[in-house]
C-alpha cells in the first residue's frame, strides 16, 4: 500500500517486554510504536531471538506486556472480533 490510505486497523505504543531471572533482568522487545493500516500486508524481520514472537504475543494478547514505569503503553484494533466458526 502506498500513501496514507486506509485506516489504523491495529496501532502499538511503548510495548516493552523484560524477562526477569535470578535477579537479572533481560529486555527483549521495546516498541516505540507499530501501526498496521486496513489493508496492508505486513512482515516482521530479525535475527532469531530479537522479539518477533513475543511482539505477536502481546499484540494478540496472549501475553503481557512489561508495564513502563514512566510511559504508558497502549494497544489498540479497529478490526471486528471474530468467532470460531
Amino acid at each position: 500500500m502506498v500513501g496514507n490510505e486506509g485506516k489504523v486497523a491495529l496501532e502499538a505504543t511503548g510495548v516493552r517486554k523484560i524477562y526477569r531471572k535470578d535477579g537479572r533482568e533481560m529486555p527483549v522487545l521495546d516498541v516505540e510504536r507499530f501501526a498496521a493500516r486496513e489493508g496492508e500486508f505486513i512482515t516482521i524481520n530479525g535475527p532469531s531471538g530479537c522479539g518477533q514472537s513475543t511482539f505477536l504475543h502481546i499484540m494478540a494478547a496472549s501475553s503481557p506486556p512489561t508495564p513502563a514505569p514512566s510511559a504508558s503503553t497502549a494497544i489498540r484494533s479497529t478490526a471486528p472480533a471474530r468467532t470460531a466458526a
